[in-house]
């Protein structure tokens, strides 16, 4: 929590300082309760009257939260998210703090959790009809075996670190094994690159640093045999 803190207020800092004028309102597209704490912290160091409106969206419960099945009732620790909210409730102009949530009933959870007014505001996402999925689709499927690891964010839930092991691990049984992996940034790929030398075994791996676009993305999910989404964190 701190930790998030500390960097969140560095980063609007250095952001705050380098703006041409001061921005008459700041989006924080995916929060979370260290990064309230942080937005507090940095919002802190400013002249009341020169403080800029806030809008907070959130994507997803705390890690320490836990939603019930049916999702009508939630518990954990809300003491965190609770600080950092009042902290922002004290610091923020009038009308100058506004909460969103992706879903109606987060919405009402960071309401109740922080005694804040957060709105629905659902993610826009595209999702190709049918007959566009059916013009993606390669006419051939490729020899061999063809995995993807998909989603360029190195981060720890994801297991980044042990991919180049399971890659050479899956190479060294299947041959005729065909990798995708997106990687962050060339530096990420460059590292991802040395670490599968470093396995020994002979791998084929195309690696592409930053992002896909939608159609680029959907026609290689429907393209391979295997997906990998090494998701191991309680939220998701």
């Amino acid at each position: 929590f701190m930790l998030t803190s500390f960097e969140i207020a560095e980063g609007c800092r250095a952001a705050w300082t380098a703006a041409p004028e001061p921005p008459d309102a700041v989006i924080f597209p995916w929060a979370s309760a260290g990064l309230l704490n942080g937005a507090a912290e940095w919002l802190a160091e400013i002249e009341p009257a020169a403080r800029p409106g806030l809008v907070f969206n959130m994507l997803r419960p705390e890690p320490s939260w836990r939603i019930s099945n049916d999702g009508r009732e939630a518990y954990g620790d809300f003491s965190w998210f609770y600080f950092a909210c009042r902290r922002l409730r004290s610091l923020a102009r009038p009308g100058g703090l506004v909460f969103t949530a992706v879903a109606p009933r987060l919405a009402r959870l960071i309401s109740k959790a922080g005694e804040v007014d957060c709105r629905p505001a659902p993610l826009h996402k595209f999702y190709p009809s049918e007959p566009e999925l059916a013009a993606l689709r390669p006419a051939a499927r490729p020899e061999g075996l063809s995995i993807s690891a998909l989603g360029p964010s190195h981060t720890f839930e994801k297991g980044w670190d042990l991919l180049p092991e399971v890659i050479g691990r899956v190479c060294a049984a299947r041959p005729d094994a065909d990798f995708f992996v997106q990687v962050e940034d060339r530096a990420h790929g460059e590292a991802l690159s040395a670490a599968l030398h470093a396995v020994g075994a002979p791998v084929r791996a195309t690696i592409l640093p930053g992002g896909l676009s939608t159609e680029d993305y959907f026609r290689r999910l429907i393209s391979c045999d295997l997906v990998l989404l090494p998701y191991d964190s309680p939220v998701y």
